[in-house]
């Protein structure tokens, strides 16, 4: 059975339509379930309602201004991943750089269209997004719990604080460590620990809104964003919903073993105007809970950072003096 391709076409062009139709229809390897729209404006109804598996956007003749619709759907679509093949009236070095450079995967020229070009460059533009799609989610999620990982985390956490400060409203950054998770991989082995992880990740992934963030960070060290807050009440509520989540039992034949997490809340913009102050503050406060034993959160403390940081300048001061030989 040929494989079912959804293809979005958009042409303001009668005939073009008719004639691209037909080639479709005579296509071998596949079978295109194709929707048709005159302008991208019309198109947009179709790409937040249903998935596409590739778009064919008809140029026509003016090929500069007719590239718009590529550039809109690529900076507007929700899945900016999309297999977009250009249709020009004329194939030339200078178009088909113009037509990728706009985030089209292939380009053809309408005059030399065949049922096999067509169906080569629709199912080479899938291929080729899929991989896109396949290294960008290794570059951006980690691969044992699905998070976001690290990298991403830093890029979306400076999203999260512009748009909160064009809102007026708060945000609260935490970080989450689990307390024994030393224990599961020392005593159950590191099988045991990876999948102490992925639990505490999903445990963690039910606690927040669709429009928070959880990342996993490094190890056993976790990161949730929560934004549009009204206050440290609204962190306060999530902060012991994370706690109550995170507390459970791992079992074993020889032992059993309770996780519980220790969490560090800074608020945006009380505790810093900025993601790397707010990150020193989440962590300073997480130490302060690991300190006081584990299971319980702390907000960042303004005077313990400042305290913190005189005891780095001492540590710094020492370190010079004993390298001239000045104690």
């Amino acid at each position: 059975m040929a494989k079912i391709i959804t293809t979005l076409l958009i042409s303001p062009f009668s005939t073009d339509v008719q004639y691209i139709e037909q080639t479709l229809a005579r296509c071998i390897h596949c079978k295109i379930k194709l929707t048709i729209e005159q302008d991208i404006s019309l198109a947009y109804s179709h790409l937040k309602s249903q998935h596409f598996d590739t778009i064919l956007v008809d140029c026509g003749d003016k090929t500069n201004a007719q590239l718009e619709p590529i550039k809109t759907i690529k900076t507007g679509s929700e899945n900016t991943n999309l297999a977009i093949i250009a249709l020009v009236e004329q194939d030339t070095p200078a178009i088909y750089h113009q037509a990728l450079q706009a985030g089209a995967s292939d380009c053809l020229p309408m005059d030399q269209l065949t049922p096999s070009l067509l169906e080569r460059s629709i199912l080479h533009a899938i291929h080729q997004k899929t991989d896109e799609t396949r290294l960008l989610k290794l570059a951006n999620y980690d691969a044992l719990t699905g998070l976001t990982n690290r990298s991403l985390f830093k890029t979306r956490l400076n999203q999260y604080i512009s748009q909160t400060r064009r809102s007026e409203q708060q945000l609260a950054l935490m970080i989450i460590n689990l307390d024994n998770f030393y224990r599961v991989n020392e005593i159950l082995g590191q099988d045991a620990g990876d999948e102490l992880l992925a639990q505490a990740a999903d445990r963690l992934h039910n606690c927040i809104r669709e429009t928070d963030m959880v990342a996993r960070l490094s190890g056993d060290e976790f990161a949730v964003v929560a934004a549009q807050l009204h206050g440290s009440d609204d962190a306060s509520t999530l902060a012991n919903g994370i706690l109550q989540a995170c507390h459970f039992a791992i079992e074993s034949e020889t032992v059993d073993i309770t996780i519980t997490c220790s969490i560090g809340v800074a608020v945006f913009p009380k505790d810093g105007d900025n993601s790397k102050r707010l990150l020193i503050q989440a962590d300073t406060a997480l130490r302060q809970s690991r300190d006081s034993g584990g299971n319980c959160f702390h907000f960042a403390d303004l005077c313990l950072d400042k305290l913190t940081q005189q005891r780095q300048q001492l540590s710094a001061d020492i370190g010079h003096a004993l390298i001239r030989n000045q104690l």
